[in-house]
């Protein structure tokens, strides 16, 4: 058995029963393990914060990577891809602000 840091333990298996009950756990952990990094994907990140940005086309989308974060501040016409549109939008807002209805 390897393990993430790169340890390795061996563990002699006398018979085909206990190759079988070896080969067992292993499905038991990679199932688990696979829904376990599922989860994880699916859940926010408590550390990330979210920037909303309103688009000309009217949708919001919410930036986590503090790179793009930072971009948003640079003076300019800047564009951000819609995935609702499937095209590049102008950014008509960028921070709480992006979130109030366009017109109040």
């Amino acid at each position: 058995m390897t393990f993430a840091d790169g340890t390795v333990h061996h563990k002699k298996l006398d018979g085909n029963s206990a190759i079988r009950n070896a080969q067992r756990k292993v499905v038991e952990f990679n199932a688990a393990a696979a829904a376990a990094a599922v989860t994880a994907a699916a859940q926010p990140r408590e550390n990330e914060a979210e920037t909303p940005v309103r688009l000309a086309c009217g949708h919001v989308a919410f930036i986590t990577d503090p790179k793009i974060v930072g971009w948003l501040s640079v003076e300019g016409e800047k564009a951000y891809y819609c995935r609702t549109c499937e095209a590049d939008q102008v950014i008509t807002a960028a921070g709480p602000g992006a979130l109030r209805t366009p017109g109040t």
